[in-house]
């Protein structure tokens, strides 16, 4: 009897242990799954990302000196790729002085007709129609599109209305079958509908997905503009991702809660050969040490150039030629590292200014 006894309580001792071991693996796995979820740092990406890298490469001279060279160069881009992917420096006063004069060039609507941008929240994609095709909207009906983003405050610096504002003025001078289509490509987040954080963190797991729209696709074959932080543009990442074999559709591998919005691919490029991704530099940068040409801005290509080897000093341990075709630099100056804040004015409104502390606790406090 005493055996028996002893028996039952080596085995109940051995099932507790593996018990107290199954629990523990249990909660790392759950800790893990959550982790990949929520930390929209770190987004999953799709599987073809892993792919060959396959640059494109169609003879862009090693450096092009001066706006309207900078300009030419990147509308040339256009002759031999789907998709030029322009890397923006947020609220920089050199990068969006390129952005308008490369969309207000007169042969920039015979080059691309879509525009898609970071700084815009799809859900007003209607609303941004009407805007951008010249219709009657009211100003505060338009600026849903840039203040009720994800990035809450970014957008209001005042370029950013300059650059919808300049869209709209090259589409009064073209006839209705050849206007631009500006694209908002940040998430349909629904402020009104957003109470705390868990309310959030689908749409920033989303927006880890450059353009991340709910129900606009541009057909392969034709030719966009995008334009987004450099961060969501590095190769071989944003080119594999733009690239199907298949209609769009929800991207898979992606580990999303029953609640999270769905993610669907806006650009549908024939292969990653076909995406030229342009990131643009300022103030000093090691760049500036091997350049050639003493002029500012410079379009530098970094395929198979000695710009290629250079660091990259916004990515620690890379090269500039890993991550992107070209880049745009504008030099050392005052100018070319001004960035554009927020006017004042922008916050007078009573009720968006609670609504923007409303938003900045949610994220700081979680609710």
């Amino acid at each position: 009897m005493r055996r028996s006894q002893s028996g039952f309580r080596k085995s109940l001792i051995a099932w507790s242990g593996l018990t107290v071991l199954f629990v523990a693996l249990l909660a790392g796995v759950i800790a893990l799954v959550e982790y990949r979820v929520f930390d929209n740092r770190a987004a999953v990406q799709p599987a073809h990302t892993l792919s060959v890298d396959i640059r494109p490469n169609f003879g862009l001279p090693a450096e092009m000196a001066g706006w309207d060279n900078v300009v030419k160069g990147l509308l040339s881009a256009f002759d031999h790729v789907d998709v030029v992917a322009l890397g923006e420096t947020h609220g920089s006063k050199m990068v969006h002085e390129l952005l308008l004069r490369l969309i207000q060039a007169p042969s920039f609507p015979e080059k691309a007709r879509y525009i898609i941008v970071e700084f815009g929240n799809s859900l007003y994609q209607p609303i941004l129609d009407r805007y951008i095709a010249g219709g009657d909207v009211p100003l505060s009906e338009v600026r849903q599109v840039w203040q009720n983003t994800t990035v809450i405050q970014t957008w209001d610096s005042p370029l950013y209305a300059e650059f919808f504002a300049a869209v709209r003025e090259v589409n009064r001078k073209l006839p209705a079958g050849r206007r631009l289509r500006l694209i908002a490509g940040d998430p349909p987040i629904d402020w009104n509908k957003v109470h705390s954080r868990y309310d959030v963190e689908p749409f920033l797991t989303r927006r880890a997905f450059p353009v991340s729209l709910n129900g606009i696709a541009v057909s392969r074959g034709e030719k966009v503009l995008v334009i987004y932080g450099s961060g969501h543009l590095k190769r071989p990442s944003f080119p594999h991702w733009t690239t199907s074999n298949e209609a769009p559709s929800d991207e898979g591998g992606s580990l999303l809660p029953p609640s999270a919005p769905k993610i669907f691919k806006a650009l549908q490029a024939s292969s990653s050969a076909r995406v030229f991704t342009v990131t643009s530099l300022a103030g000093m940068d090691p760049i500036e040490a091997i350049l050639r040409s003493p002029e500012r801005p410079v379009l530098v290509s970094l395929i198979g150039t000695r710009a290629a080897k250079v660091e990259n000093s916004a990515s620690l341990n890379s090269k500039l030629g890993d991550q992107y075709d070209a880049c745009v630099y504008f030099g050392n100056a005052a100018d070319a590292t001004a960035i554009v804040r927020p006017s004042r004015g922008s916050y007078r409104d009573i009720s968006y200014s609670t609504e923007i502390a409303r938003r900045l606790r949610i994220f700081e406090t979680g609710r």
